[in-house]
């Protein structure tokens, strides 16, 4: 991670935060509403948004995080022009959500984040029945255009509500 994005998280507030983040970046979307009982979800953005994403976060969802943290991941492993995503627990009916948004399970084992197409397209082992999960272990692997793609993943920070 570059040092000016290091410095940029350290000065997210986790109270208080400006509410016209909200109004000057439009990246939730209110239709995509979702009944959920606890639904972990990742939220993919690339490096130079992922500041203003993580500040919407905190501050139009952090009433709905049951556990009160969000967790900060790498997913290109410090390359450049990288993405980042950006991990939560919600409860209750989600009436919104961050675009490129996905509800995601994991692994615990294995330390792997997935979504459930992705886990359909996963390699198996010889019983055709369960997932070979090394393979898969500290990465997040998700589907678009019905490809599989999987991406080493790195805890950057878990950002604690108070």
């Amino acid at each position: 991670m570059n040092q000016e994005l290091r410095n940029q998280l350290e000065e997210v507030q986790l109270q208080n935060l400006d509410p016209s983040i909200w109004k000057q970046n439009k990246d939730f979307n209110p239709a995509a509403s979702r009944a959920a009982n606890s639904t972990l979800f990742m939220t993919m953005v690339d490096t130079k948004h992922a500041v203003v994403q993580l500040r919407n976060i905190l501050d139009r969802l952090g009433d709905q995080l049951p556990y009160k943290k969000v967790y900060l991941w790498d997913l290109n492993n410090d390359q450049p022009g990288g993405q980042y995503g950006i991990s939560y627990d919600m409860e209750g009916v989600v009436q919104e959500l961050p675009y490129n948004t996905r509800a995601i399970n994991r692994q615990k084992e294995s330390l792997s984040m997935f979504t459930i197409d992705a886990l359909n397209k996963m390699d198996k082992l010889p019983n055709g029945r369960t997932v070979e999960w090394e393979k898969y272990k500290n990465s997040f692997s998700y589907t678009y255009n019905n490809t599989l793609y999987t991406r080493k993943t790195k805890l950057v920070k878990v950002f604690h509500l108070s």
